[in-house]
């Protein structure tokens, strides 16, 4: 059975970009067998993604350290539910794109 794919709104943009990078994601797009465009998307969401994960990490750290001190409080299980929202966020945009 195939998917449905749900409409994405695009926006056209132009703009301007070293020719080394260009060339280095016209690679990519080359050895996933995608177009350029798909390549741009996808690095983009990839970097925004790691970027919005990298921010998560201090409350990570956080948290596991309450849980490995035996200090497990309301705040430790709000911040694990906050954490598992913000995750669960990351995903839903990146299955959106993809």
């Amino acid at each position: 059975m195939a998917m449905k794919k749900s409409k994405i709104e695009m926006k056209r943009i132009n703009m301007n970009i070293p020719v080394s990078l260009y060339d280095k994601v016209c690679d990519y797009a080359e050895n996933l067998g995608i177009n350029t465009t798909s390549a741009f998307i996808v690095l983009l969401n990839q970097s925004l993604n790691n970027d919005s994960m990298m921010n998560l990490l201090p409350d990570m750290f956080k948290f596991m350290n309450d849980i490995q001190s035996g200090k497990i409080t309301e705040d430790t299980i709000s911040n694990a539910e906050e954490i598992n929202n913000k995750v669960l966020e990351i995903k839903a945009d990146t299955d959106n794109i993809l």
